[in-house]
């Protein structure tokens, strides 16, 4: 897979969990439940294929579980908790409530989710699929098209990455400037600079981003810089 093809897939993955719920508030719709063995019971169905995971594909298990700072699940996952909490999979503490209407009613959202996130993905493509299009011509894009972000991203599409200038999209003068590298406080860290991207529109004004004016830390910022400290 291209760097292109990863960053896409990983723009497609953030949009998904976007959309998705915080995996500790579905489980907490389980009553008398401690919600590390729901999860542990949630986690081994994904990759057993049990109680309704069989015929998930990988797109189904990342729905169904994702992983990250923050765990989350959907609709999909919660099918599978049903399914556990029925079979009796889900362990309980006194005074075991049957009571698990909350989740049934989530779980039965799934297509409604399955579409949502759908529609995200369709729109998503057709903005890439734009995008592709102006870089491979840029003459292609329209005045009002032009954004800040879409300088940058005909610049990444059309130059690579860290690659900087003018060009002319849509007719239109446009830049992507760099405010330049600069070291931490006690100069062990080099950072890369901040990224802005301006143009210059049909009547003449300048539109877009400012040059960042702000200083970074005390090492860069001469009425700040009185030593070497800490990052």
């Amino acid at each position: 897979m291209s760097i292109s093809e990863q960053q896409r897939a990983a723009e497609r993955y953030a949009i998904e969990g976007a959309e998705m719920d915080r995996l500790s508030e579905i489980v907490a719709m389980i009553p008398d439940v401690k919600p590390r063995l729901a999860m542990q019971a949630l986690r081994q169905a994904i990759e057993n294929g049990t109680h309704g995971a069989g015929s998930f594909d990988g797109r189904d298990r990342s729905l169904a579980w994702r992983d990250g700072w923050v765990q989350k699940t959907s609709p999909v996952g919660a099918r599978v908790l049903v399914a556990l909490f029925r079979d009796g999979k889900i362990k309980q503490n006194p005074p075991r409530s049957r009571d698990i209407l909350g989740l049934e009613t989530y779980s039965a959202t799934e297509t409604a989710f399955r579409s949502k996130v759908a529609r995200k993905l369709a729109d998503w493509e057709a903005s890439e699929a734009r995008l592709d299009e102006i870089a491979a011509n840029p003459d292609l894009a329209r005045p009002d098209e032009i954004t800040a972000g879409l300088i940058d991203q005909i610049f990444l599409r059309r130059l690579g990455y860290g690659k900087f200038g003018s060009m002319r999209i849509g007719g239109l003068e446009c830049h992507k400037q760099s405010t330049g590298a600069y070291l931490s406080n006690s100069g062990n860290t080099r950072y890369s600079g901040e990224v802005y991207c301006w143009w210059i529109d049909e009547d003449g004004n300048r539109r877009g981003q400012d040059k960042p004016e702000t200083h970074p830390n005390r090492r860069n910022d001469p009425e700040r810089n009185w030593g070497l400290g800490r990052e």
